[in-house]
C-alpha cells in the first residue's frame, strides 16, 4: 500500500551488476533499475539497509543496521538470492541454500515481528523450505535484467498481477536435483 513504509534489505536491493544474471548479453549494469531506486520513486516512505553480502560472513553490524531500518517501517521486502557468477555453466553448488550469511539476516529480521516479504534473485531453483515455513511470502524475480526494479515494484503494489507459473520444479534438498 502507498500508505505504509517500507524496509528494503538485502544484498540484491540495490545490486546493478548480479540483477542482469551472467547471461546478460548485451545488457549494461549502469543501465539497470534496482528494486531500491525504483521503490525511491514511489509514493512509500523507504528505509534502506544492506544487511549483509551475498556470501561470506556474517557481519552482526550490518545486520543490525537491517534490523533497525526493519524497526521503523511497516512492512519488510528482503531482496535476495545469488551472484551472477553463481549460475551458468561450470556454477554447480554443492549446497542449494541462499548463499552466505542471508538466512542470519532473515532470522533477524524476523525477530521484529513485522511481515517480511523475500524476493529472490537467482538463476537457478534454490531450496527455500526453511523460508517458505518462516516468512509471509516469496516473490521469485530470477535475475530480472535491466528493468526488474520496476517490474517488481508494480507486482508488489498491485499494479501488476503476479500471475506467472514457474517453469521448473524447487528440490527440498540437493539429492532431488538430477
Amino acid at each position: 500500500s502507498p500508505n505504509q513504509s517500507v524496509a528494503i534489505v538485502g544484498p540484491m536491493a540495490d545490486n546493478q551488476r548480479d540483477q542482469l544474471g551472467n547471461w546478460i548479453g548485451d545488457g549494461k549494469a549502469g543501465e539497470v533499475i534496482t528494486p531500491l531506486s525504483a521503490f525511491k520513486a514511489s509514493s512509500n516512505e523507504i528505509y534502506y539497509a544492506k544487511g549483509c553480502e551475498i556470501t561470506g560472513e556474517t557481519n552482526e553490524e550490518s545486520i543490525a543496521e537491517a534490523v533497525v531500518a526493519a524497526s521503523q517501517a511497516d512492512v519488510i521486502l528482503a531482496f535476495l538470492g545469488e551472484a551472477e557468477w553463481m549460475s551458468g555453466e561450470a556454477a554447480s553448488r554443492s549446497i542449494i541454500t541462499l548463499p552466505g550469511p542471508q538466512r542470519d539476516l532473515v532470522k533477524a529480521l524476523q525477530e521484529t515481528g513485522k511481515p517480511l516479504v523475500l524476493i529472490i534473485m537467482n538463476g537457478r531453483p534454490l531450496d527455500l523450505s526453511w523460508e517458505s515455513e518462516e516468512v509471509d511470502a516469496i516473490l521469485e524475480a530470477w535475475y530480472p535484467g535491466t528493468m526488474g526494479g520496476p517490474a517488481i515494484v508494480d507486482v508488489l503494489t498491485g499494479e501488476a498481477n503476479p500471475s506467472g507459473r514457474l517453469p521448473v520444479t524447487f528440490p527440498r534438498s540437493l539429492g532431488q536435483v538430477p
